[in-house]
């Protein structure tokens, strides 16, 4: 009923969609251009529900899965399915507990995926619902995309976030059946081949990973007055740090796309954003992620208490570099300290990049302050640094 009502706001030209004051379960919506949702002192959780197959029959492109207690599944939900490995599909019909699912394609390690699923005896697998809440774009697609290389080919323009509140789950016993890489859409907001999204005055609470990621080609994108809490922390402590990489406040990330025969058609980066005026509080990785973005804005804000880095400007992989980023006027405070592997504690990171501007931030009780790793042109002035075992580091 939440997407019908979406979908016939976005064909009149879209408008304002309220929330009232209530507590609401959400899964999965996908939001189009020119939709400002608003809550009312709302409360959003995102649904996280498991299940274990039965009956599993696999054809070219689809699937048959029969579950336990298929209640809590929809038509057009995300599933993950773990067995030996991790497939993320769409639900495309359901007729009691049997559910009829595809391939979701969205990323490179999907998108070469045409041949069904990719495990073969998967009876006894466990299904999970993703707890991504909005996607936020049309361009979602269920084969690879050849128009990828043309700039938002199925983009969204000008939604609005505002005065939401965001509730993740606690449910980490399940964390073991997935990855990091699973864990990418298990958050609140999801933005793909967007422009002017704005994410104002929302708050985000106990989420397994990062629960805004703005991810691929994405221009003009603000995040300004957020509170976000308790990211990455719900997790066991039994969970290895390298699977603890999508747990920052936000993360803006490169994307890469091929066709069929596996030739790439294009990196994706997200330009001309700004982030501002947000506070993150325990956020594992640290509040802020950018990797392989340019043109970005990231003063006033807030950080207090990670493990990882507490503001992360990296370029990425496979050469990706990130460009022309103003870090300004941001307070970086209590990361975590006695452990320099990895960089772990340290306040502000910059890596792969070229003429990032590092000016006027305050960084104490840091392992490290600053960074600078595989970085070119950096300017570097005027930050106050104190209670850290190391300043500044070059490596």
């Amino acid at each position: 009923m939440l997407q019908q009502a979406i979908n016939k706001l976005a064909k009149s030209g879209g408008g304002i969609l309220k929330f009232s004051n209530k507590k609401y379960l959400v899964n999965n919506v996908i939001i189009p251009s020119c939709i400002q949702v608003v809550g009312d002192k709302t409360i959003i959780k995102s649904k996280d529900v498991f299940y274990t197959t039965t009956k599993v029959s696999s054809k070219k492109g689809s699937s048959i899965i029969e579950v336990h207690n298929a209640g809590g599944i929809n038509v057009g939900d995300v599933l993950t399915i773990k067995y030996e490995v991790t497939d993320i599909v769409v639900v495309k019909s359901k007729k009691g507990n049997v559910l009829t699912i595809e391939p979701f394609r969205i990323t490179y390690e999907n998108a070469a995926t045409y041949k069904g699923l990719k495990y073969d005896q998967p009876n006894g697998a466990i299904v999970g619902v993703r707890s991504q809440i909005f996607w936020i774009t049309s361009g979602l697609k269920l084969s690879a995309d050849r128009q990828d290389r043309k700039v938002f080919i199925g983009g969204v323009n000008d939604v609005i976030f505002d005065g939401i509140t965001f509730v993740g789950s606690k449910l980490s016993n399940r964390f073991s059946y997935y990855n990091v890489f699973d864990l990418i859409t298990s958050g609140a907001l999801f933005f793909y081949r967007t422009s002017n999204a704005v994410v104002r005055n929302c708050q985000f609470y106990d989420f397994y990973s990062t629960p805004t990621i703005v991810y691929g080609w994405n221009e003009g994108f603000k995040y300004t007055g957020n509170k976000v809490e308790n990211v990455g922390y719900v997790l066991p402590a039994s969970v290895p740090i390298q699977e603890k990489d999508a747990t920052s406040g936000i993360a803006l990330h490169w994307d890469q796309r091929f066709d069929n025969k596996d030739t790439e058609l294009s990196k994706h980066i997200s330009t001309k954003y700004i982030l501002e005026g947000n506070s993150f509080l325990k956020c594992w990785n640290g509040g802020i992620f950018v990797s392989a973005t340019n043109l970005g804005i990231i003063r006033n804000n807030v950080i207090n208490g990670f493990v990882s880095k507490g503001l992360s400007v990296y370029g990425g992989d496979l050469g990706i570099s990130t460009s022309n980023i103003s870090v300004e006027s941001n307070f970086v405070m209590n990361g975590e300290k006695g452990n320099d592997g990895e960089n772990l504690g340290t306040g502000i990171w910059i890596s792969i990049s070229n003429g990032i501007k590092v000016v006027n931030n305050s960084i104490n009780d840091c392992e490290t302050g600053i960074v600078q790793q595989g970085a070119e042109k950096t300017q570097i002035s005027s930050n106050s640094i104190s209670n850290c075992r190391n300043k500044i580091l070059n490596k």
